[in-house]
């Protein structure tokens, strides 16, 4: 007996949760409908939201949720050709079932493909290979766009990749001032080196949901980095009486010096030897976790070169992440 599905519900005041089969007019295709309603406001308080091969239901606002108990749930879990629908945890009962493994066949499901913003604390490290090392410590930021894929039907593995825009800087100065028949004459010198880079990475991501709003997302993987701009500055000045300023030119002393670090003739004149020039690309591993918290994310790596950034000097940098997900 044929029904009009509108009409039939248009006259119950409260039709609860419901499940509707029906085929299209050439039979070529099966469609599914499903419904939920509450009377409680635990109940109320909830909303449908995609996943990666289904439909779950999450609270509307998770800080008015009382009792998770037989309102959230997985309503709908795509197996391979197969659909299961069901009005309640039942769904991952049949999915398990269906799979032959001893875990919910959501669990591959609920951590899904993503993209987001992140911005990072860089801590960077530049290492020379020398017996008298000069290392350097630079302070810097990232900001990252990145786009993950899923690449396995039953893992909750991904592809992630996208771009990003990183700056360092170092930076230290010295000053020393005497005493000379009751005039104080001293200097400061001042040394900077700044770096700004694009950075495109591509990692291997297994994502482990815990909870509703949590997810532990651990990576690997590699990246190419160009450098756009490195730049070292020196500069110098003299502190004089002004009655030594009518006998001693400053200018013969002081200097404001900025050097390209790609360009021979700079990192000539700054070190004796182009053998200093800095490489435009770098490629290197890197490895760290992040953790979901709803949308927001935050995260720790690890960075190092494959290739050297300039003559038996490579560079590595510790990250500290702050991301949101779209």
């Amino acid at each position: 007996m044929k029904k009009n599905i509108y009409k039939y519900l248009a006259g119950n005041d409260y039709p609860g949760r419901g499940i509707v089969l029906g085929q299209s007019p050439d039979g070529q295709k099966v469609f599914v409908a499903y419904w939920i309603m509450g009377r409680s406001a635990n109940s109320r308080n909830r909303v449908f939201e995609p996943i990666t091969g289904g439909i779950r239901t999450v609270a509307a606002d998770p800080a008015k949720l009382e009792d998770p108990h037989l309102i959230i749930y997985n309503a709908v879990l795509t197996l391979r050709e197969t659909t299961v629908v069901t009005n309640g945890d039942q769904t991952d009962t049949i999915a398990q079932f269906m799979n032959g493994s001893g875990s919910s066949a959501s669990s591959s499901s609920d951590v899904e493909a993503w993209k987001g913003l992140r911005f990072s604390y860089d801590r960077v490290f530049i290492n020379q290979d020398f017996d008298d090392p000069d290392d350097l410590d630079m302070n810097g930021f990232s900001v990252d766009y990145e786009h993950a894929f899923k690449v396995a039907k039953k893992l909750p593995l991904f592809i992630q990749t996208g771009i990003g825009i990183n700056f360092s800087r170092h930076s230290d100065s010295e000053s020393e001032s005497d005493e000379y028949y009751g005039y104080t004459v001293g200097y400061e010198s001042k040394n900077s080196i700044t770096q700004l880079g694009l950075n495109i990475p591509i990692n291997l991501v297994y994502g482990v949901k815990i909870n509703e709003q949590l997810a532990i997302k651990p990576y690997t993987g590699f990246y190419l980095r160009v450098n756009l701009m490195a730049k070292e500055k020196e500069e110098f000045t003299l502190n004089i009486p002004s009655e030594f300023e009518d006998y001693i030119d400053k200018s013969d002393y002081e200097y404001d010096e900025s050097y390209n670090l790609f360009d021979k003739d700079d990192v000539n004149e700054l070190y004796g030897s182009d053998d200093w020039k800095w490489n435009r690309v770098q490629f290197g591993w890197q490895i760290g976790a992040t953790l979901d918290i709803s949308k927001f994310n935050v995260g720790i790596g690890y960075a190092l070169d494959f290739n050297e950034i300039t003559e038996k000097t490579k560079t590595s940098k510790f990250m500290v992440k702050l991301g949101y997900n779209f």
